[in-house]
């Protein structure tokens, strides 16, 4: 009896402590399970930010939700996110870091995205160095995906004159972004020299870990070191280990490949970002300078590098065309505007850009349309903070949550249509709308994004300059294969005529 009376106060306690106080002094949200948190509700959507924006309807435009045990105060609106992240940029630089997962996947805190500190601010301001060594914004750049572009135009005439009907255009865009990320950053391209199979075997590790992060089990396994212990969540944490030792097992030979072939001990060009690397942590050690470069940093940092600028960019792209199949009458006023402008099969570049609004209408609504951030990434303030006439704790997890600002209906009209005019103005000029923000804002927003904007671009301008694309049997979805974080749509073909 006494035994029955201690476990009914010790669960008392324990759920006074989980659902009253540790909800003290955060914004009001939706109530929380114990242990699950919010998670089974988000489940329940296909798109996490259409249950993020119906909290917001109902909560306002800062409110608390709960991941499992980890609370995220969300913040929805774009005039409080400029104000928190960009105006006071320094208080949310910190990252949110799940130790135990970290140091099982990744060996510890390292790399671009899960760091924090000094660590964080000198490799970021080194890799945005390469970055523009290596033309990043600039023609050398614009050589590099061109050159892809180019190679997808012979592919695909190639399957055309064979007689193909319906087109997977997904595996061309996708081995080129592939191609230009990993030819920055390992000197090689994927649609070359035939390591065709070396690109694919890394996308099924990357699809596979998608899925794995996609599952509510892994989530609250991550944010509890509880819970990874026990089945089934263990299994679940389990996998993580698995595919990210496989991808870190490729990277590390990479990296060895390169230690191999070259003398880093002496000056030399840089061919792509390991040798940049490689060469600095060569020259911080000669000197005996305290630094952070390391072999497993450089890893973490090339994992980190070529996931963001591969996956996000490809996922856009495979949103995009499926977008344009199923609206025919926006491909058939970007097909006149590009035959009003450039009226040739020869590519498109840059420096056309300012001639193309429509065009360029079209590449950002397909990035607000794709949304391919669910829950962005989470953040830690620095100190306490005001918000709303609230003290919100140092420490607290905030996320500027840009998946909801755009899809905002008092920014958008009819937010769910994809509409690429709601970016031209009376005048038939481009507008940008500052909610439309797919590489989030402030000091942690992605260092990629000048690479990632040229991309979408010359790839959206070119391709539907050479061809005009349209539905196979079973037209796109336009779904995700999978709820919540997934950022992959469900697989399509499509039938291609050439332009020219």
């Amino acid at each position: 009896m006494v035994l029955l009376l201690l476990a009914v106060v010790a669960i008392t306690l324990l759920l006074v402590h989980q659902l009253w106080y540790r909800r003290l002094g955060l914004p009001k949200g939706p109530f929380p399970l114990p242990g699950v948190g919010n998670i089974h509700q988000m489940w329940n959507y296909e798109r996490w930010e259409d249950k993020l924006l119906e909290w917001k309807n109902e909560y306002g435009n800062i409110y608390t939700y709960w991941m499992g045990p980890m609370a995220i105060v969300s913040v929805n609106d774009y005039k409080t996110a400029v104000d928190m992240f960009i105006k006071d940029g320094d208080s949310y630089i910190e990252r949110v870091t799940f130790e135990k997962f970290l140091k099982a996947t990744r060996g510890g805190i390292h790399g671009l995205i899960d760091t924090s500190g000094s660590l964080w601010r000198e490799q970021r301001r080194f890799t945005l160095r390469v970055l523009r060594d290596f033309g990043l914004g600039k023609n050398k750049m614009q050589d590099r995906v061109l050159e892809e572009m180019q190679t997808i135009c012979e592919n695909v005439n190639k399957d055309i004159e064979a007689g193909v009907v319906e087109h997977d255009f997904h595996k061309h865009t996708d081995m080129a972004t592939g191609s230009v990320i990993n030819a920055i950053i390992c000197g090689y391209r994927f649609s070359t020299g035939g390591r065709e199979k070396e690109f694919h075997k890394l996308k099924e590790l990357t699809e596979r870990m998608m899925k794995n992060f996609s599952d509510p089990l892994l989530n609250m396994a991550i944010s509890s070191d509880f819970l990874c212990s026990i089945p089934p969540f263990k299994s679940k944490f389990q996998l993580s280990i698995d595919l990210f030792g496989e991808l870190t097992s490729y990277l590390y030979g990479v990296v060895d490949e390169h230690i191999n072939n070259n003398d880093y001990s002496v000056d030399m060009e840089p061919q792509d970002y390991i040798d940049a690397y490689l060469s600095e942590m060569h020259r911080a050690e000669e000197k005996g300078e305290a630094h952070y470069y390391s072999k497993i940093q450089l890893a973490n940092c090339v994992f980190d590098l070529w996931f963001a600028g591969q996956e996000t960019t490809s996922s856009t792209m495979t949103w995009g065309i499926a977008y344009m199949i199923r609206y025919p009458d926006v491909q058939k006023k970007l097909h006149e505007e590009l035959d009003r402008v450039i009226g040739s099969d020869r590519m498109i570049t840059v420096a056309d850009k300012p001639e193309l609004p429509y065009t360029q209408a079209v590449v950002i609504e397909i990035q607000r349309m794709a949304n391919i951030i669910a829950q962005n990434l989470p953040r830690r303030n620095t100190r306490d903070i005001k918000v709303d006439g609230m003290t919100i704790k140092k420490g607290t997890i905030i996320i500027p949550q840009i998946s909801v600002m755009m899809i905002d209906p008092l920014v958008f009209k009819e937010p769910k249509r994809f509409d690429p005019s709601r970016f031209i103005d009376n005048n038939g000029h481009f507008k940008p709308i500052e909610e439309v923000m797919p590489f989030s804002l402030g000091k942690r927003m992605c260092l990629g994004e000048g690479l990632a904007r040229m991309e979408l671009f010359l790839f959206v301008a070119n391709i539907f300059n050479q061809y005009k694309l349209l539905p196979g049997e079973v037209p796109p979805t336009l779904k995700k294969i999978t709820s919540g974080v997934s950022i992959a749509t469900a697989p399509y073909k499509c039938r291609i005529e050439k332009r020219y």
